[in-house]
Parts: C-alpha cells; sequence; structure tokens
C-alpha cells in the first residue's frame, strides 16, 4: 500500500548489517520510490513511515520553487561522471535525488528515478519533465542515451549550462552597482518628497514671494503624492499586471525585443550574449548527435529574443527543404553575424561544425565579459554625477 507523495521519516542501517542506524528524512513520491532511493544509498532500511506534520509545507515549497540553471548544471555535471565510472543510470539518479532531497530538482530526480523501474524509458521519464528540465535538457539526454553516449552529451551539457550560469551571474554583478544606485536615487527622492519638502512648507509660506518654477512642481508632486499615498501600491500592481499582460503578447514582445536590439552600446551587448547562447546550444546538440531540424528549433526556444528565434525557424524550414545552413542563415538579414555564417558554411564543408561554434561561443562570452567590465568601470562616475543632480537638483 503506497501513500501520496512526500516526504518520509526512516530509520535504516548500512547494508550488511554493520554499524549504528540512522534516522531522518527523504522525499519521494511513494513508499516504493523511498525504499529504493535508500537502497541506492547503501542503506537497509527497517522503518518507514509517512512525515505527516511536513509534509504540507514540503509540498508547497517544491511547488514554489523551481528548478535554477545551476541546478541543472550540477545534475548533468554530476551524472556525467557517474556515468563515466560505469555506475548504473537509476543508481546515479536516486543518488542524486538523495543528495538534493527537500529542493525542487531532489523532487524531479525522485520521480524520475521512479519512472526508470516503472517504465523504463530514460528519454520518456526526463521528457515528462521538460517545463522543469527544459526541452534542450531532455533532447540532449535522449539523444545521448539512444546513441550509447549518454555520458559525453550529459558532459557536453554539464558544460553548456555551466557557461549559461557563469554568465549570467557576470550579468547580474555587473548590473548590480547600477540598479542599487538608481534605487538610492529613487529612494531619496520619494523621501524628500514625503518627508524633507513638507517640513519647508511653511518657510516657503512666510516668504511671500513666487517660488522658482521647479520649487513650484516640487511642491505641487509633494502634495499630490501625501495625499495620495494609498495609490502608490495600487499603481504599482497595475503596473505589474499591465506589464505581464504585455509580456504575454506576442506583437508587443517582437516590437520589445527589436528595439532591445537597436539601443545603442546595451544593444550590443543584448546581441553578443544571444549569439553566446545560441552557437553554444547549437553546437551542444549537434555534439550529441541530436538532428539538424531538432537542434535549430531547440535553439530557437533558447535564444530569449523573438527576433532571433523567429529567424531561427524560418532557417530551420529552409535548411530541411535542402538550402544549405550558412545560406538559409544569411537570408535573415542583419540577424545573424557574417562571421558566425561563414564559420557555419566552413564547418558543413569540413565536418568541424561542432568544433568551430564550440569556439566561436568562448570567443563571444569572453568578449561579452569584457564589455561588461569596461561598462560598468565607465558607469560608475557618471552614476555618482547623476546623484549628486538629483540631490542638487
Amino acid at each position: 500500500m503506497t501513500t501520496a507523495a512526500g516526504r518520509w521519516s526512516y530509520r535504516a542501517y548500512p547494508a550488511g548489517g554493520a554499524g549504528t542506524a540512522t534516522e531522518g528524512t527523504i522525499d519521494a513520491l511513494d513508499e516504493a520510490s523511498a525504499k529504493a532511493l535508500l537502497r541506492a544509498s547503501g542503506l537497509m532500511v527497517t522503518e518507514l513511515r509517512p512525515a505527516r506534520r511536513a509534509l504540507a509545507a514540503t509540498e508547497i515549497r517544491l511547488r514554489r520553487n523551481k528548478v535554477r540553471q545551476a541546478d541543472l548544471a550540477w545534475m548533468a555535471r554530476n551524472l556525467a561522471t557517474a556515468q563515466s565510472s560505469g555506475l548504473a543510470i537509476d543508481k546515479s539518479v536516486a543518488m542524486l535525488a538523495g543528495q538534493r532531497a527537500g529542493s525542487a530538482i531532489g523532487a524531479v530526480l525522485a520521480d524520475i528515478h521512479r519512472q526508470l523501474h516503472t517504465v523504463g524509458n530514460l528519454g520518456q521519464a526526463f521528457r515528462s519533465h521538460e517545463a522543469d528540465l527544459g526541452a534542450l535538457t531532455c533532447a540532449m539526454v535522449e539523444a545521448g542515451n539512444e546513441s550509447g553516449t549518454l555520458d559525453r552529451s550529459l558532459d557536453r551539457l554539464a558544460t553548456l549550462t555551466e557557461a549559461r550560469v557563469r554568465l549570467g551571474r557576470k550579468v547580474r554583478s555587473a548590473s548590480a552597482y547600477p540598479v542599487l544606485v538608481l534605487g538610492l536615487a529613487l529612494v531619496l527622492f520619494a523621501a524628500m518628497l514625503l518627508f524633507i519638502l513638507p517640513t519647508f512648507k511653511k518657510i516657503y509660506a512666510d516668504l511671500h514671494g513666487q517660488l522658482p518654477l521647479p520649487t513650484r512642481v516640487l511642491m505641487d508632486i509633494s502634495d499630490a503624492a501625501r495625499s495620495h499615498l494609498w495609490a502608490i501600491p495600487l499603481l504599482g500592481v497595475a503596473l505589474v499586471v499591465g506589464a505581464k499582460q504585455a509580456w504575454s503578447n506576442e506583437r508587443l514582445r517582437l516590437w520589445w525585443d527589436r528595439t532591445v536590439l537597436r539601443l545603442p552600446i546595451f544593444g550590443d551587448l543584448v546581441r553578443t550574449a544571444i549569439m553566446t547562447r545560441v552557437a553554444g546550444s547549437l553546437s551542444t546538440l549537434q555534439g550529441s548527435g541530436v538532428d539538424l531540424r531538432r537542434s535549430l528549433e531547440l535553439t530557437a526556444r533558447v535564444a530569449s529574443n523573438r527576433v532571433f528565434s523567429t529567424a531561427l525557424e524560418r532557417s530551420k524550414d529552409a535548411a530541411t527543404g535542402g538550402t544549405p545552413l550558412d545560406r538559409a542563415l544569411r537570408q535573415q538579414t542583419d540577424v545573424f553575424p557574417e562571421l558566425f555564417v561563414q564559420l557555419v558554411g566552413m564547418g558543413s564543408e569540413t565536418g568541424g561544425t561542432v568544433d568551430l561554434l564550440d569556439r566561436y561561443a568562448r570567443d563571444m562570452e569572453h568578449d561579452l565579459e569584457t564589455r561588461l567590465e569596461t561598462l560598468t568601470a565607465l558607469l560608475e562616475p557618471f552614476l555618482i554625477i547623476f546623484i549628486g543632480v538629483v540631490i542638487g537638483a
């Protein structure tokens, strides 16, 4: 008899009976999965029961949490290492699920382990969690499993995901300082309107003179903000809801993505980041044995920009119809850099597409890092001047 998915309390001994008993909790979909995970961890279960008090809180937390890119990188790297060492895939998955019990990735791995024992198909087990793991991850696992090169596919996936995590951290690090300074300027401006200006209102009134226009405008804004303070949270909620609705509109998303690419300086950074992702994904998929049509389709889905996604979809259709890929990419005017197109064509002729695109992705990543460091260094004095202007004004 099994019980609903959740956290299980157990008491177990090391396999073989030697040693002292250990107690703890583990996340699993059912009793059989919990026992299998514990056996794979080298434990002999003597007692297993649902941890009912923690069940509801655990389920709520797991539903709220999402599998992060760092979790995917950890999973791919450890699975690749385990496969290279000859450990069976079901034991590898069980081991990793036990290590991350209580997390979103742990729950996903636990369910994949259960499906391996019920369905027996690794690709199908991963595809059932495509919403959590991503289509690219599932396609590479499936292709590697079918071709007998699962360890190499997982290693490529780990390298690609680690590069994304590394790049994402550098982008966040570079943007943290400007965001902090702009946030500070906004807080100072709000404090001035709500608390500082009202204290000077009586002093200004006693002057019995005509105040400068900027001062009058600020006083009017301060009075309006203080008298309608209750409307500010509602305005914030309305902006968030409106932004979500606009983001779900395909035409607006396409307009926004196209506009971002046209921005000075920032547009080039975004384009470089996208090309890093596109080249890396395409190289990894092709190196794992995924066919060209599927590779282009998955790369379009991870491009994170409608302009590039649309161009990749059109290139996929053209390449499927018999047009060489480099020519299909070149037909998408002003989307893909000429160097990228030439490398694709050169790789098609020499059979070295994977290595050329991999090198291109690394070069783009290094270029983006250099640009981010330079831009951050240049922004610092301008932001300091901006704060001074806000306070002075």
